[in-house]
């Protein structure tokens, strides 16, 4: 694929076509998380997807968005939480952070609970972010996936049961069960 010319440069009419998705590309990992029935899924922007109850649900602003990147293959998840806990407090200066930890679900996943206060919500707002590694490949990079759960802090502990069930359920479709 190197068209290079001797100075370094590369002719346009040298170029090739790259299409994506490609064989040379691996896919996001399958992965399925369990969800209550009455959920709606659908479409978020910069986002995998976003999910949450239906808009006639108690709390229709309560909800589970689902990120993916890629990151340097030697990156820690301690890493991820340091570098997203910086843009984070930037966001919401006055965020408090009331819970950080590693959980065994089975699958290792990093989780921070902070309080937020946001100008179009009338209350606080529980935030639960949760950062989980894809199936480790022999590439350079591997793949993260990052769940935020949003609730009002009203709603008590209930949301946070919920979520951390859904966490547990949170499988990658490809791997075989242990």
């Amino acid at each position: 694929m190197d068209q290079t010319s001797p100075n370094g440069t590369t002719a346009v009419e040298d170029l090739v076509r790259v299409v994506y998705p490609d064989p040379l590309f691996r896919p996001i990992p399958s992965f399925s998380i369990e969800v209550p029935p009455a959920w709606v899924i659908s479409e978020f922007p910069d986002a995998l997807y976003v999910m949450g109850p239906t808009a006639d649900a108690p709390g229709p602003w309560m909800n589970v968005i689902v990120r993916h990147e890629r990151v340097n293959r030697n990156t820690t998840l301690e890493e991820i939480a340091q570098t997203t806990w910086a843009n984070l407090t930037a966001m919401f200066p006055q965020a408090v952070l009331t819970d950080e930890q590693l959980l065994q679900l089975p699958l290792v996943h990093y989780m921070r609970e902070v309080q937020i206060t946001m100008p179009e919500y009338d209350e606080p707002v529980n935030r639960i972010e949760t950062f989980v590694f894809g199936p480790v490949v022999d590439q350079l990079t591997v793949d993260l996936f990052h769940l935020t759960w949003l609730n009002p802090v009203s709603a008590g502990d209930d949301p946070k049961r919920l979520y951390l069930a859904m966490l547990a359920s949170f499988r990658f479709e490809d791997e075989q069960p242990e």
